[in-house]
């Protein structure tokens, strides 16, 4: 089922930056396949593995803050801390 993104946004938990406005974005969903076929079997059989997603973004960013860059920062940290 498709749903247009009308409603969407991006949010940054921080006071130092926002986000101006998204010009695309993505989501990929994966769920492998595992085959559980035994020997002497007629017909191939499967069962559902691990489930992965990943998501994407781009757009305009504001950074307040000054020569501290303080928004940038809150970006790395938030990235490197998971």
């Amino acid at each position: 089922m498709a749903i247009a993104g009308k409603k969407g946004k991006l949010v940054i938990d921080t006071d130092e930056s926002r986000v101006l406005g998204i010009k695309n974005w993505s989501l990929a969903l994966n769920i492998n396949t595992l085959e559980t076929t035994g020997l002497g079997d007629d017909w191939k059989s499967y069962i559902t593995g691990m489930k992965e997603w990943t998501a994407s973004s781009s757009g305009d960013y504001e950074i307040k803050g000054g020569a501290e860059l303080k928004g940038q920062d809150a970006l790395q940290e938030a990235f490197l801390n998971g």
